[in-house]
């Protein structure tokens, strides 16, 4: 492996076997890339926020929620059926002026969203997801060998707007007793931030460690400090925030209900 010019060019050279034969990247080699992205949007006043992104005449909305509560179903929901272009599901790019802009990487998809959302399956694929779903994943400790099934964005008959949107509204979504409240900047930012920490990862790369400690150049608790200011800089923009429970994953009634 070679890293270089992080500051400046970033360039990342893999001499890889796995790679070479399969065309695919080990789970380190992925969550170094993804790190280094992180790393790279936080240098242009950008970063990654652990979001669902969504637009609908200009005006974009952020679904932020922890892992498995339904920002995917939910996005997809408004995506398919009530004329939401999307940005993505999982991960939105934002910047400090309260811009998102799309970051579609594959969505990690099961039975459900195959026949909710009619989603177009190779006889190998379906196989494959089958086989995770009900052999590999009911065996916890193969979960951290393999990934789910993964199924690109560019297949679903989605509109995505290459042009950064205004963010007009973020929903928190959370699972209890179906409620609906607004809630401060303050109470919001302790929420995104705990929920956007959890994804900000280049502090558990070994290798980017090493290079902030070779080259002063590359200052991680700088870049934390800027992910930190720049979510104040996007809550300072917002019209407002709203608190969404559930005890299912019909989000989309309350979002709809209230944008």
């Amino acid at each position: 492996l070679l890293l270089q010019n992080i500051d400046h060019k970033a360039e990342l050279y893999l001499n890889s076997n796995r790679y070479k034969l399969f065309k695919q990247l080990s789970s380190n080699e992925f969550y170094l890339i993804k790190a280094m992205i992180q790393i790279i949007l936080l240098q242009k006043r950008h970063t990654l926020i652990h979001a669902a992104g969504l637009a609908r005449r200009n005006q974009g909305i952020l679904l932020s929620a922890l892992s498995n509560t339904g920002k995917t179903y939910t996005a997809l929901t408004l995506a398919n059926f009530h004329d939401f272009e999307f940005l993505s599901d999982e991960m939105t790019i934002v910047s400090e002026k309260g811009m998102a802009s799309s970051y579609p990487i594959p969505l990690s998809i099961n039975d459900d969203y195959v026949e909710h959302f009619n989603l177009k399956l190779t006889p190998f694929e379906r196989f494959s997801m089958n086989v995770k779903d009900n052999y590999i994943f009911k065996i916890p400790w193969f979960r951290l060998l393999f990934e789910p099934f993964d199924y690109a964005v560019s297949r679903l008959n989605l509109t995505i707007p290459k042009r950064p949107i205004p963010i007009k509204t973020i929903f928190l979504m959370e699972r209890g007793e179906n409620s609906v409240e607004r809630i401060s900047k303050e109470v919001a930012f302790n929420k995104l931030w705990m929920n956007n920490r959890m994804n900000l990862m280049f502090y558990e790369i070994r290798e980017l460690v090493a290079y902030s400690y070779v080259y002063n150049s590359l200052n991680l608790d700088e870049l934390l400090s800027a992910s930190k200011m720049i979510l104040f800089s996007i809550l300072e923009h917002v019209d407002e925030i709203i608190m969404i429970k559930r005890n299912d994953k019909r989000f989309e009634l309350a979002i709809l209900d209230n944008i």
